[in-house]
């Protein structure tokens, strides 16, 4: 079986890859946060999935159609715009 990796962004570090501890500390008289490396992607802020071939096909094309009911959306709104200026 053929798989594709997917990269995605950490949830739980929103793709920072540090987590605040929720302590400080002071250095040359500034406060800090403690941070700690993010356990869920390992300090790197991303996470990878290994999914089928063909369940990426269907990811992609249902991102195609997505896209395309977008720009559909924004030529219509562009046309009521432009009607009553």
């Amino acid at each position: 079986m053929n798989q594709v990796p997917i990269k995605s962004t950490c949830n739980a570090c929103q793709g920072e890859g540090v987590l605040a501890t929720g302590q400080t500390f002071v250095l040359t008289g500034r406060i800090h946060p403690l941070l700690k490396k993010c356990e869920a992607c390992d300090g790197n802020g991303k996470l990878l999935t290994w999914v089928d071939v063909h369940q990426f096909i269907q990811m992609v094309n249902a991102s195609e159609a997505e896209q395309q009911a977008k720009n559909k959306a924004f030529r219509y709104s562009e046309g009521l715009g432009g009607a009553g200026a």
